[in-house]
């Protein structure tokens, strides 16, 4: 299943146009796997003279998005959660004089998708004082699922980047979709 995450991912990300592709990855995605390119990540922008605090989002969005694919991803054909420790996906860190961004890919249930959808909207519908307040509250009221944050990651990649973000989802089979989840850093 390898090659479908890559190739909706590669596809999907041709909207945005042309960019400098930093990483791009295809398979397991680990707590190491978010260590070493996210290591990787801070050296090469700080080479190429991005501003600081661009480097600091990005980072960020890039922790939180891979973080989100440990929590959430399943098994294309059983439809079963992976686990933190094997989870399948992909993901491609870009950027352009305007703009980096981060894409991950990965399985979730079709049954989960509208839920998920109407969370990023609900986020992606709030101004920046918004945001602020119902991050406050959902740790205040400790709203957390069995995977973890109930969608505190989500909101704090919109908080940390001032970016909504971008996402799309496609039918694989009766059990899962593939869901493509872009958080973008102006720089």
């Amino acid at each position: 299943m390898s090659s479908a995450y890559y190739n909706f991912i590669k596809e999907y990300h041709k909207k945005f146009g042309d960019q400098q592709v930093y990483f791009e990855h295809i398979g397991n995605i680990c707590q190491d796997t978010t260590k070493e390119f996210s290591k990787k990540l801070e050296d090469k922008l700080t080479e190429d003279g991005v501003d600081t605090k661009a480097i600091r989002k990005i980072y960020h969005a890039v922790v939180e998005s891979l973080q989100n694919v440990m929590r959430h991803a399943h098994d294309t054909e059983s439809g079963e959660p992976q686990g933190s420790d094997k989870s399948e996906g992909s993901f491609i860190i870009s950027g352009s004089e305007m703009k980096l961004m981060v894409s991950t890919c990965n399985a979730v249930p079709t049954e989960s998708t509208d839920k998920i959808k109407e969370m990023i909207d609900h986020f992606n519908s709030l101004d920046e004082a918004q945001i602020k307040e119902e991050y406050k509250q959902m740790v205040k009221e400790a709203r957390i699922s069995e995977k973890g944050g109930a969608g505190l990651g989500l909101i704090d990649m919109i908080k940390k980047t001032k970016n909504k973000l971008q996402y799309h989802f496609e039918k694989i089979n009766d059990t899962c979709s593939l869901v493509i989840l872009t958080s973008s850093v102006d720089q």
